[in-house]
């Protein structure tokens, strides 16, 4: 059999994916691998359906197993599921160890770690890097309500279903909230803002994939906390002020015209509301882990489209500009742009310096247990 040369690119088809698993399957269940499956279980997910291969050291044996067949789309989902099986069947007191390098994985642990009676490791890295984190410690250490809200946070600072926020990482907005939980100097109201944020995180997606207007507000003081305008409660007047504060740079005496990178900016409300919405959706497939079957509502509406068949992001809700602003620029010739003071940037997003490593909210824990 010829084998790709490149396995990544082989490997991103899903058919390819599918047509691999079932290969290994039929390949695995032969008795030339009895000797090696002898005194081991192993389970094996081939689409919807999990086999346990086990073997008496002749003969291999291959059984369908029931409780684990599942819809599920998501490996990462599918860990879960597995892991709560795994804890029920133990009759003794065992470890569990997950092995992943996937931070939606952490998060997932920690979310559904109280329902785990056993030890239950988690374990990322490689080579010299690699590491055993105790998952009870951790969920110990950062509090149940902290664990209930990461999912959403997590998500709304950026995975790989959702956007993130440019140069923002993941450790700004896990600070944003703890900072101004633990800050006495705060007011009132603004402590009842921050414990409104949490309420939000911890609710998103729970029941369903709706978000309400209350949570879209709540959300939206949130980005402001994380572009530094505390006292901003209006995302478009927030990104407006920042807009703002940084043309007028480049109008001062020697300033450079290098243009305005758009993509430093918050979102827009319409655009916000969209985000939020996938948000929405990704969690309440998370928070659903532990479902074998899964009745998921169409991401269409929830922040995506179909387009031609196929998904795509969905990023404005509503009219992108509006038609006054339309018109006039219809109405501008070609010359007159050779006479504007300011260029922006708008589709040069390939010049964004990003963070080489989005710093993650593995970090954020072990930082803070380092301190302690």
């Amino acid at each position: 059999m010829k084998t790709p040369t490149d396995w990544k690119s082989f490997l991103r088809h899903s058919g390819n994916k599918i047509q691999f698993t079932e290969f290994l399957l039929a390949e695995w269940r032969t008795d030339a691998y009895a000797k090696r499956l002898q005194h081991r279980q192993v389970f094996f997910v081939c689409g919807e359906r999990c086999c346990l291969l086990s073997s008496d050291g002749l003969q291999t044996i291959c059984t369908n197993q029931p409780e684990l067949l599942s819809n599920q789309l998501e490996a990462d989902t599918r860990i879960i599921r597995h892991m709560l099986f795994a804890d029920h069947c133990c009759a003794q007191p065992c470890t569990l160890l997950v092995m992943s390098p996937d931070t939606d994985v952490f998060v997932l642990l920690l979310y559904y770690v109280n329902q785990v009676s056993c030890h239950l490791l988690f374990e990322t890295g490689a080579g010299s890097h690699r590491r055993h984190i105790d998952m009870h410690a951790v969920a110990s250490a950062i509090g149940r309500r902290t664990c209930t809200a990461l999912p959403a946070l997590h998500c709304f600072t950026g995975c790989d279903t959702t956007s993130a926020f440019v140069r923002k990482g993941k450790r700004k907005g896990f600070d944003v909230l703890e900072s101004a939980l633990c800050s006495d100097s705060r007011s009132t109201a603004t402590k009842a803002n921050i414990l409104s944020f949490w309420s939000v995180f911890e609710s998103l997606g729970s029941v369903d994939t709706t978000v309400s207007d209350d949570q879209v507000h709540a959300l939206e003081r949130f980005v402001c906390l994380l572009y530094g305008k505390s006292a901003c409660s209006d995302i478009n007047k927030a990104r407006y002020s920042i807009f703002a504060s940084r043309y007028q740079q480049r109008t001062l005496p020697g300033a450079g015209q290098s243009g305005i990178d758009l993509s430093l900016l918050p979102p827009c409300l319409d655009s916000l509301k969209m985000h939020c919405a996938r948000v929405a959706h990704q969690t309440f497939i998370w928070r659903h882990a532990h479902d074998s079957i899964q009745n998921l509502p169409t991401p269409s509406g929830h922040g995506w489209k179909f387009v031609d068949n196929e998904l795509q992001v969905d990023w404005f809700a509503g009219e992108m500009l509006p038609h006054d602003i339309i018109d006039l620029l219809a109405e501008r010739s070609p010359s007159d742009d050779d006479d504007d003071d300011m260029h922006i940037n708008v589709g040069e997003f390939e010049d964004v310096e990003e963070d080489d490593v989005v710093d993650s909210i593995v970090d954020v824990v072990f930082e803070e247990e380092d301190d302690d």
